[in-house]
């Protein structure tokens, strides 16, 4: 053999290959010695294998006797090997032709693993990792196998059984097509979990039995909890309001093989009450039996907050148009009655019955009227003198008008902590807020007593600030009401501003309190919430911007 690289071009028909025969004894590294357990390998099925590549194989060969080379080639053309072979037969010209692109094999036929041989080795694993390279020598033993095994060779042949070749090249590459999808599934499956890892929806994998199988760092975000504390463990670990019958139904309806799609409330491990809009299907194997879950959630939480805000404006707004025009109408019909009555009663004479009865229909008129002058109010139809109010100075005169006129067993207590400016608003109105919600407090309490406290404070709201109320930037006077009473019902707590809704016994009360109030807020760009708790009290809290120079 010259020293220039040879290149020799194999090529079969594939379809002239013979058929698949009986299983054929394979021994790995057969260099003489036992060094690896046989492994029965079918000839039609790892031909079959590489039928399935649309080119010839690619092999590079380094023999350093051309005879060697020569029937290395022979076997492989016998064997039906369809192949592009380029042999070089020294050091130099096999580190070139490693420059180029790479072969599908690599093939060293020596004497015996000589120096050329070695460094052949070392450059073309230094080059990859993912080449076969089979040693074809004439040298053998146990010990020389796992030298070259270490040293990164795939097989190797004994030039005395080189008929064993053909099936150790066919073995090597089908085990490299093997290593290659491993390894591709493999960076798939770490791409899909750093991919899932990463979203901020959470996502998790549940067991037939309902506990935790994978749990992603966005739902351990959500709920509070850490995967060690999820993992293993049933759904239920993470507490929900939804009923028992509920979720039960939405398990059953996904184990059926359906999607299901909806929104849930759970508890935070911190015990903040969120609302997740979540997604469960089903994991079926080929077969179509249920192997588990996959859900994935997020929190929607504050859409949750502002469609309940949306759909309670939009009540509102329905309730003050209704209001209004009814108040309008009403106006007119008293003044007929009141101006009616006026004239009956001036031609009365002095003491006679019919006297009394036209005062009682003047107060029932005067009764409507403050009646109508309420619904005005809350339909925002009525002209207001907003002027700057000191805050402080309407709590306190409240206060006084409570601990003269209230039960004794109730305490009025006032605390002002801060307050940096003024509000600007209607005096009287202002007044209404507080006297109508210092009423309800004493309703609260009128059985066993208790305490009203009235805590004014300073309170800003940054543009960055996310709160629940859907509150603008800037700065208000907090004042809280709070009460020890009777507290109320989760059913009923979100009715409670509406018009002519009450809990009181009839005669008791009219339901327009806090109908008032929210109408009051509404024009002074202020806000009102409420928190209670059923035999703990109630706290309704007054935010009422603060006026500044440019609106003075």
């Amino acid at each position: 053999m010259s020293n220039q690289k040879q290149k020799a071009v194999l090529l079969v028909d594939n379809d002239a290959l013979p058929p698949m025969g009986e299983p054929e004894e394979i021994v790995h590294g057969n260099g003489g010695g036992n060094v690896a357990p046989k492994a029965s390998v079918r000839r039609g099925y790892v031909k079959t294998r590489l039928k399935q590549n649309k080119s010839e194989l690619r092999i590079l060969m380094l023999a350093d006797i051309k005879n060697d080379a020569d029937a290395v080639q022979n076997v492989l053309r016998q064997n039906h090997i369809a192949c592009v072979m380029e042999a070089v037969e020294a050091l130099e010209g096999f580190i070139k032709a490693l420059q180029g692109s790479l072969p599908d094999l690599i093939l060293a036929v020596c004497s015996m693993p000589s120096l050329t041989g070695l460094a052949a080795l070392a450059a073309a694993r230094e080059r990859t990792s993912d080449i076969p390279i089979i040693f074809v020598t004439d040298a053998f033993g146990e010990q020389l196998a796992v030298d070259l095994l270490k040293k990164g060779v795939t097989d190797y042949v004994s030039k005395r059984s080189l008929g064993q070749l053909p099936a150790a090249v066919h073995r090597a590459i089908v085990e490299r097509d093997d290593r290659r999808e491993r390894t591709r599934a493999q960076e798939e499956l770490k791409r899909l979990a750093e991919a899932i890892g990463s979203i901020v929806e959470g996502v998790a994998i549940i067991s037939p039995e309902l506990t935790f199988e994978y749990a992603n760092p966005s739902l351990c975000t959500m709920t509070g909890y850490t995967a060690n504390e999820l993992l293993g463990k049933s759904v239920n670990v993470v507490p929900r309001d939804d009923t028992d019958a509920a979720c039960t139904a939405v398990w059953k309806h996904v184990a059926a093989g359906s999607v299901w799609a909806g929104r849930l409330s759970h508890k935070r491990k911190d015990g903040i009450e969120v609302v997740h809009g979540i997604t469960i299907s089903p994991l079926l194997d080929h077969s179509g039996a249920l192997t588990g879950y996959v859900a994935v959630c997020r929190d929607v939480s504050v859409e949750e907050r502002l469609e309940r805000q949306c759909r309670q404006a939009e009540k509102m707004d329905a309730l003050r148009t209704l209001c209004g025009g009814i108040a309008h109408n009403f106006n007119n019909i008293l003044a007929i009655i009141s101006g009616f009555t006026e004239l009956a009663a001036g031609r009365v004479k002095k003491g006679n019955r019919d006297e009394d009865y036209l005062r009682r229909v003047m107060e029932a008129c005067f009764r409507g009227r403050d009646l109508i002058r309420q619904l005005l109010v809350f339909s925002r139809t009525t002209d207001q003198k907003k002027e700057p109010v000191l805050l402080s100075t309407v709590v306190k005169g409240t206060a006084r008008l409570l601990r003269a006129a209230g039960p004794a067993k109730i305490r009025v207590r006032v605390r002002v902590v801060s307050e940096s400016g003024l509000i600007l608003g209607d005096p009287a109105e202002i007044r209404q807020v507080l006297i109508s919600l210092a009423t309800n407090a004493v309703y609260a309490m009128k059985e066993r007593g208790g305490v009203i406290d009235m805590v004014l404070s300073d309170f800003s709201v940054s543009p960055s600030h996310d709160n629940e109320h859907g509150m603008k930037p800037g700065s208000y006077m907090k004042l809280e009401v709070r009460d020890t009473g009777t507290g109320i019902e989760p059913a009923v707590i979100g009715r409670i501003f509406d018009p002519f809704f009450t809990t009181k016994k009839a005669g008791e009360g009219t339901g327009l309190g806090l109908f008032v109030v929210d109408g009051v807020m509404t024009q002074t760009n202020g806000y009102v919430t409420v928190e209670s708790e059923p035999g703990r009290g109630s706290t309704f809290t007054v935010y009422l911007p603060v006026v500044n120079n440019d609106t003075r």
